[in-house]
């Protein structure tokens, strides 16, 4: 979940478990022109790496709205890089499912549930109190 006092440039921004134990990814927001374009910097917080930035944009097409999902800076050879490559198919996935059924899929939706009983196996470093917004 997006945790943010408000979105607007320059706030802190985390994203958290369901359960706000664990905060996953921290970051800073970069831009937010509602209703077409949101980027902040990006960072797991259970990895040292460098931080990268991603944005999504949205552009009304015939039939639609064309959404994009760029990551800038993604530091190369890292465990970031790694889970970033298949992160952002299963967002635009998701995104894709909530517009056009309401919902996620049933596949992240049994994701979301198993990650929270899981959230256990986290490493420590990633509890919330670590991690003041």
């Amino acid at each position: 979940w997006l945790h943010a006092q408000t979105l607007a440039v320059g706030q802190k921004m985390q994203m958290r478990t369901g359960d706000g134990k664990n905060v996953l990814v921290v970051g800073t927001i970069t831009a937010f022109e509602s209703p077409t374009r949101f980027a902040h910097t990006f960072r797991f917080t259970q990895y040292d790496d460098p931080e990268c930035e991603v944005s999504y944009t949205l552009k009304p097409v015939q039939g639609g709205v064309e959404c994009t999902l760029v990551v800038d800076n993604l530091p190369v050879g890292t465990k970031t890089e790694k889970e970033m490559q298949g992160g952002g198919t299963m967002i635009m996935n998701c995104l894709k499912a909530m517009v056009e059924n309401g919902r996620p899929s049933l596949g992240i939706r049994v994701l979301y549930a198993m990650m929270g009983k899981m959230s256990f196996v986290l490493p420590k470093k990633t509890r919330s109190e670590h991690w003041p917004l």
